[in-house]
Order: structure tokens, then C-alpha cells, then sequence
């Protein structure tokens, strides 16, 4: 009953960081939105902007909320990057999760997004370091360093 009570720290997003590019050069000034979803909770949307080198970051995003105290609730957070540019829209980054804990490969990822907006959107398929044997799949335009296996959609 008591635990009904309680808020839970929810980690929504880690830090976000990367750098944009068209063919090869910085995008700056160049608007980057990001939605965060926690199961049937508000969407929580920020933006920022790229700077002279094309970069751009995103703070840790937390809330708090009961609902992991009851035994019917299923955690699911939903984490989107976008862009607009040019009159095109970019998917640069979805993924969906099933825990309040970030996951550390996601947490690592996303401290080192390249997005090259010629990049085709794909499926990512990647290693999840907590459970072994069960990959996680995010999509978007982004690449990053890795050992990991990508597939088209």
C-alpha cells in the first residue's frame, strides 16, 4: 500500500551528444528536437541547436512517477530524436525500452551519435550488455561507433 505512495526516479533519456553533417559539413544552427515517453504519461519535448561544428547535446531527462508500484504496470519509455532540414524531415533516433534504468549501451551510443543526413534511415540491432543473448533495435539515420550488426528496414 505504502509503496503506492512513493515516486520512482525514472531515467528517461541519458546525456545526448553529437554532431551533424550534410555531405560531409557541419550543419549549425540547426534545430534538433527530442521526445521522451513514459508509458501513458505526458510527452516531455525539448530542442536544441547545433553550434559552428555542427554539434549538439541533450541533458540526462528524469521524472518521477508512481507507477512502477503496481504490479499491473508495464514500464515502456520511448526515446525520439527529429530534425527538420531543408524542407525534409530525419528520424535521427527511436528507441523503445522496457525498464526505468538506462541501459549502458544506449548511455554509450548516445554519447557519440554521427548524423550524416545522407545516411539511409535503418534498423540498428546491438548488443544488450545487461541480458546477453537479446539485442536491442533502435532506427534513425544515426551511426556510431560500434561492433554491431545494422540491418535495413
Amino acid at each position: 500500500m505504502f509503496g503506492l505512495l512513493f515516486k520512482y526516479t525514472i531515467d528517461l533519456c541519458p546525456e545526448i551528444r553529437g554532431r551533424m553533417t550534410y555531405k560531409g559539413k557541419p550543419i549549425t544552427n540547426l534545430e534538433v528536437s527530442r521526445s521522451l515517453t513514459y508509458s501513458d504519461e505526458d510527452e516531455e519535448v525539448d530542442t536544441t541547436i547545433t553550434d559552428n561544428d555542427g554539434f549538439f547535446s541533450f541533458p540526462k531527462a528524469q521524472m518521477k512517477s508512481r507507477l512502477p508500484a503496481s504490479i499491473f504496470h508495464e514500464p515502456v519509455i520511448r526515446q525520439v530524436l527529429v530534425l527538420n532540414y531543408q524542407d525534409k524531415n530525419y528520424l535521427v533516433w527511436h528507441f523503445t525500452q522496457k525498464q526505468i534504468k538506462p541501459h549502458l549501451a544506449i548511455v554509450n551510443i548516445l554519447k557519440q551519435l554521427d548524423v550524416e543526413l545522407t545516411n539511409s534511415e535503418i534498423y540498428h540491432d546491438f548488443e544488450n550488455i545487461e541480458e546477453p543473448g537479446k539485442l536491442h533495435t533502435a532506427v534513425g539515420i544515426c551511426r556510431w561507433e560500434n561492433d554491431f550488426k545494422d540491418t535495413q528496414p
